[in-house]
């Protein structure tokens, strides 16, 4: 119960509108559905847009989301097999929807979310990972670190 109270206020200081911010944290939110999982990350803004500048001007906004969180977000061991479903801005925080396949008879999948950890020593990207009424939460503070979520189908 404590986890989710602080996703929810650390959700609250992502949604205020502020022109620079002092805390570098993000929410992923991956719910497993049947044969995949459906992520939903939300993040800062600005904070995006620092990641996504040094990547290729040639590509649009949607292959520019896909080609860095599929470089920088691992989920079941599917590193570059994502599929953007939606992104949008809200306020001062960015939302990014992302379907990631699982394998066949899969009962773990392993997280790793690096994101904006290249530019912010401090960024920390808090995960809640949900199947049916089973939930868990982990908290990546280095780009190494990574979460094993077990579960039965």
């Amino acid at each position: 119960m404590m986890i989710k109270t602080m996703v929810l206020c650390i959700w609250t200081v992502l949604s205020m509108s502020n022109e620079e911010h002092a805390i570098y944290v993000s929410v992923i939110e991956a719910d497993i559905v049947e044969d995949r999982v459906e992520v939903e990350i939300k993040v800062f803004e600005d904070d995006l847009r620092d990641a996504l500048r040094p990547t290729s001007d040639s590509l649009t906004v949607e292959e520019n989301l896909v080609y860095y969180f599929n470089k920088h977000l691992t989920i079941g061991g599917n590193q570059g097999q994502a599929s953007l479903i939606d992104h949008y801005q809200e306020g001062e925080s960015y939302r990014i929807l992302m379907n990631y396949n699982l394998n066949e008879g899969t009962n773990k999948i392993e997280v790793s979310a690096s994101y904006f950890m290249e530019l912010f020593p401090t960024q920390q990207n808090i995960l809640k990972v949900s199947l049916r009424e089973h939930k868990a939460y982990h908290i990546f503070k280095a780009p190494g670190d990574k979460y094993v979520f077990n579960f039965a189908r």
